[in-house]
């Protein structure tokens, strides 16, 4: 579960639509997404951050990211 993200969600009044729309996916992969299900690609994280979130950094965003596969998000290999 990405709980900072939800809660930035949350405090900023962004839905799971907004970020659907925003990495051009269903509302459907998103809820996988946040839950943990499937793993946002960093193509996606940059695109939420840029879009809804651009004052934060990412490596607080998605602080509980897996760190898995290069083509997954990586805290060692963001760009703030």
């Amino acid at each position: 579960m990405r709980k900072t993200l939800i809660k930035r969600m949350i405090d900023e009044d962004i839905t799971n639509s907004d970020l659907a729309k925003t990495i051009g996916v269903t509302e459907r992969t998103v809820k996988n997404k946040i839950s943990g299900e499937l793993d946002f690609k960093l193509s996606e994280v940059l695109k939420i951050r840029n879009k809804h979130f651009p004052k934060e950094k990412i490596e607080a965003l998605f602080e509980d990211f897996p760190d898995k596969q290069s083509d997954k998000f990586n805290t060692a290999h963001t760009c703030s």
